[in-house]
């Protein structure tokens, strides 16, 4: 068999190429398939941080649009009160974005770490 790093030939049996060091046990095949499983991952964690970031946006909206202005009288003064309608929703809303958007970075990082150390193993493969 061939070395695929330095297409040296080898005995079948070896298990690093005598010329290079290369490990023949790697497989290639599955480990460029899990480097795409892993890249479809870290596009799931943007995904995610997008939809917490929309989330957050649609919170922060609802909370800063609904206001409400009354006036009371409160011993010999009478008082402006203004309040928003959302105020709870929109609270849960900013949470649910931020949950979200921390979540999806570290899905996505945790993925791009996986990727890179399997990328080290290719080094020089290809």
């Amino acid at each position: 068999m061939k070395c695929p790093k330095c297409s040296e030939e080898v005995a079948e049996k070896t298990k690093y190429c005598p010329y290079c060091g290369f490990n023949l046990k790697v497989n290639v095949g599955f480990l460029k398939v899990k480097i795409d499983e892993f890249r479809h991952k870290i596009y799931e964690g943007y995904i995610m941080m997008g939809l917490g970031f929309a989330i957050a946006f649609f919170g922060g909206w609802l909370g800063l649009s609904f206001w409400e202005t009354r006036y009371e009288w409160q011993g010999w003064g009478l008082y402006k009160i203004t309040y928003s309608l959302f105020r709870e929703p929109a609270t849960m809303f900013l949470l649910a974005g931020l949950i979200f958007i921390i979540a999806g970075a570290i899905c996505g990082g945790y993925y791009d770490h996986k990727k890179g150390k399997l990328l080290k193993q290719l080094e020089g493969i290809d």
